[in-house]
C-alpha cells in the first residue's frame, strides 16, 4: 500500500555514535542533545569528540558549546 499524506507512525532509530573533529585548541564546555533536552555521554581524544546519542525518533540536534578562547 502506497502511504499518502502525512506520516502514520515515527519510528525510532537505536544508538547512534556522532565524532566531531573540533578546531585546533577548542575547549569544550558542554554537549547537548537538543531535541531530547539531555545531556549526552562524550569522550574527547585530542581534537575528535565523540558523542553517543541514545535513540532518535524524528530528528536530534548535537549542541556543542565551545569555552571563550583568549586571542
Amino acid at each position: 500500500m502506497m502511504m499518502k499524506g502525512p506520516f502514520r507512525e515515527l519510528l525510532p532509530v537505536g544508538e547512534r555514535t556522532v565524532v566531531l573533529r573540533l578546531p585546533t585548541g577548542a575547549k569544550v564546555r558542554r554537549v547537548r542533545l537538543l531535541a531530547a533536552d539531555k545531556t549526552p555521554r562524550t569522550r574527547l581524544r585530542g581534537q575528535s569528540l565523540t558523542v553517543v546519542v541514545p535513540s532518535v525518533l524524528d530528528h536530534e540536534v548535537v549542541a556543542v558549546d565551545l569555552a571563550n578562547q583568549p586571542a
